[in-house]
């Protein structure tokens, strides 16, 4: 779990909002933990076609 929310301080932006109000900052929120999920099934998606190939 701490990964993730290091992730998201890292990678998206969340060490500062981007935006104001709360309905933007959630929005923002959400579309990065969105955008985490894809990262996350695309690793999976790929280390199983590498273990298919092998």
């Amino acid at each position: 779990m701490e990964r993730s929310f290091a992730d998201a301080k890292q990678l998206f932006g969340h060490r500062y909002a981007r935006f104001r109000g709360l309905l933007r900052v959630r929005w923002q929120s959400l579309l990065a933990a969105a955008a985490q999920n894809i990262m996350k099934i695309a690793q999976l998606l790929a280390n199983r076609r590498v273990a298919a190939l092998a």
